[in-house]
């Protein structure tokens, strides 16, 4: 073999003994796939020496093994079967570390590894990261899917520029009003987060994950003017309009939440993927000169007309399900796109019976309703609001066009008939 030799991926070979000594001597990296090294057939793997080591996917639980491989400054374990990460600190030049999907509970032997840059330890048990405080030189972090409560620990890390802290139970984002590099947040998942004053002012952000928190007020972002991504999904988000500022934002994802104006998206031309699905959205002529979107799902709103769609040639997915689409021929140039969802378009509604209620007031989630004839009496409404833009054939006009309403579809028959 070549004793020039400085990288061997042995993922998809077919080798079966690597205990030959003379043949790895220059070797800096090296890719062992799992059916190679397991915790029941191991072989020597200290005279390998590499730089980068990735034995991923095996059945790993004894690292003591990897306690010798001091020249290593990359090892990836992930998906194994690790509890105990002891031997690690003996590896201190080490600058990645990947041992996501084990069942690790302490990283405190990871405080040892002072220069570590790189660091993955989702997916395991861990509650507490207060062993990585002194680690400075920390610039990327993937925490998620752990049991952490605080991140308060890593308070003076401010060489850091992502963290991915998801799935956890982070109660608040305070910490990171300190950690002045950071480009990349992902707190997905952590569902009591508010409060997004922390974040307001690091204005290098770039991308922001915040998916099932209680975040409900976009406008304290308005200073971070490099946002490239924006997440909110599943935060009650009312009001968009902060997001006409982040002029770089390619990535806007606010789905089930409660917006209805999306005037804000109409000069965002670097936008190419936006999720509002699940919202209350009729109008979507701001859209309509953006030609360069790859992914638009509009599921689940109050939409009628999607001519403001036609002439995306970059289109891959398009969502437009459960909404009330007349006219559905501007989209159809997109059926053989990648995904391509129109059905399930509701029927407009045209009748409404109210008839020997006691009815005192209507909220409605409606913004037009056309052409009502209904004969209601016996009902009583209050008075002084705005009136609806449509015809009654009943002894109550006077006061029913007194009556105020909001409403946001074209409803079709509702028979509230006798109803107390």
């Amino acid at each position: 073999m070549n004793k020039s030799l400085v990288m061997m991926n042995l993922k998809y070979g077919t080798v079966t003994d690597l205990n030959q000594k003379d043949q790895f001597i220059q070797l800096l990296e090296i890719n062992i796939p799992q059916t190679l090294y397991t915790e029941q057939k191991q072989f020597n793997i200290n005279f390998i020496c590499p730089k980068h080591l990735c034995i991923k996917n095996s059945t790993i639980v004894n690292l003591q093994p990897f306690r010798y491989l001091h020249d290593l400054t990359s090892l990836n374990l992930s998906q194994n079967e690790i509890c105990d990460v002891s031997a690690l600190q003996y590896l201190v030049n080490l600058v990645k570390i990947d041992v996501s999907e084990n069942y690790i509970v302490d990283i405190s032997p990871f405080s040892k590894c002072i220069q570590l840059r790189d660091i993955y330890v989702s997916n395991n048990i861990i509650e507490s990261v207060a062993p990585l405080s002194s680690l400075n030189n920390i610039e990327k972090l993937d925490i998620s899917w752990n049991r952490i409560e605080s991140i308060s620990d890593l308070v003076h890390l401010t060489n850091i520029q992502v963290i991915n802290a998801s799935a956890n139970k982070i109660q608040d984002l305070n910490v990171l009003s300190n950690l002045i590099n950071l480009l990349d947040i992902n707190f997905d998942d952590n569902r009591n987060i508010s409060d997004l004053q922390p974040i307001s002012n690091l204005n290098k952000l770039e991308r922001i994950d915040l998916r099932y928190s209680q975040v409900k007020d976009l406008s304290i972002l308005s200073n971070l003017l490099q946002l490239q991504r924006l997440v909110f999904e599943n935060c009650q988000i009312q009001d968009l309009s902060v997001v006409i500022k982040f002029d770089q934002l390619s990535t806007l994802i606010s789905c089930d939440g409660d917006i209805s104006d999306i005037t804000s998206l109409r000069y965002l031309k670097q936008l190419t993927h936006i999720d509002l699905s699940n919202n209350n959205i009729i109008d979507i002529s701001p859209i309509g000169h953006l030609k360069d979107f790859n992914v638009v799902n509009l599921a689940l709103n109050n939409i009628i007309d999607v001519s403001h769609l036609k002439g995306l040639k970059q289109l891959s997915e398009l969502y437009l399900t459960e909404n009330y689409i007349i006219d559905l021929s501007p989209v159809q140039q997109y059926s053989d796109i990648h995904q391509f969802e129109i059905e399930d378009q509701y029927e407009p509604t045209k009748e409404i019976l109210l008839m020997f209620n006691k009815i005192s007031q209507i909220h409605a989630s409606m913004k037009q309703l056309h052409q009502i004839k209904k004969q209601i009496t016996q009902n009583r409404f209050r008075t002084g609001l705005q009136p609806f833009q449509s015809k009654f054939n009943s002894e109550m006009n006077q006061v029913l066009s007194k009556l105020n309403y909001s409403v946001e579809l074209l409803i079709n028959f509702i028979n509230l008939d006798s109803v107390i």
